[in-house]
């Protein structure tokens, strides 16, 4: 028997997504066809009254709401224990499984975990190597980090235009994307339309007055030097 008292130690820590989708996932022997993922919002049909397919109550993910009974019927009784049904792809078991099994949520991209994000000290901060106001203005969607610094030949010399890692708010991109703007339009015709897009972006940055976009800046300054900003 397990006794508390002769406890050392314990860690705690995250998971990774691959350990997640491994204690997620099942397989239905009858159709090979796999399930774990959580694809729908809803909980409960209104109709029914029973866990909608796919849904965060699912039974074919988490288990039947009844003891020994899958979700279309087709099998009750504890004398079908641990079959699972080729209709509705629910295992019949107790009720009690659905307090152990584990779904998963895929996300359309990473998030930050606020262990690491608001620790002290912060991990991902000292892995980024900035501070950790900067990383939660970039985490919140207030500012941006750049992620490929970017290259600009003038003149037959190389210069890069940014730093890897460095976070911008709209201040400061006022301030760095005209001298950036401006070198571009040094390699650029003066008689082409990209050269009159680049003298509207310039005017328009310098004047306060004007809406600051940042995304048709960055965009337009990523077409000649290949920088790249992530945000959040």
């Amino acid at each position: 028997m397990f006794d508390i008292n002769r406890l050392a130690a314990m860690q705690v820590g995250l998971a990774s997504p691959e350990k997640i989708r491994e204690w997620s996932t099942r397989k239905n022997p009858n159709t090979g066809e796999i399930y774990g993922e959580v694809k729908k919002p809803e909980t409960i049909n209104y109709r029914s009254q029973k866990p909608e397919r796919d849904g965060l109550f699912c039974e074919r993910i988490f288990g039947p709401t009844k003891d020994y009974e899958c979700f279309c019927g087709k099998y009750k009784k504890i004398r079908y224990k641990n079959k699972i049904c080729e209709k509705c792809g629910v295992e019949v078991t107790t009720k009690n499984v659905r307090r152990e099994r584990m779904g998963r949520i895929e996300l359309a991209s990473p998030v930050a975990h606020i262990w690491y994000l608001k620790g002290t000290p912060s991990r991902m901060a000292l892995v980024l190597d900035i501070s950790p106001k900067e990383l939660e203005e970039v985490v919140y969607f207030i500012s941006h980090i750049t992620t490929k610094e970017g290259i600009l030949n003038i003149n037959g010399v190389e210069e890069k235009v940014f730093h890897k890692r460095q976070v911008i708010d709209e201040r400061l991109a006022r301030e760095l994307f005209p001298d950036v703007i401006t070198k571009i339009l040094e390699t650029l015709n003066p008689e082409s339309s990209e050269y009159s897009t680049a003298q509207e972006y310039l005017d328009k940055i310098q004047n306060p007055k004007e809406t600051f976009d940042f995304y048709t800046y960055s965009n337009f300054i990523s077409k000649y030097t290949g920088a790249e900003w992530g945000i959040g």
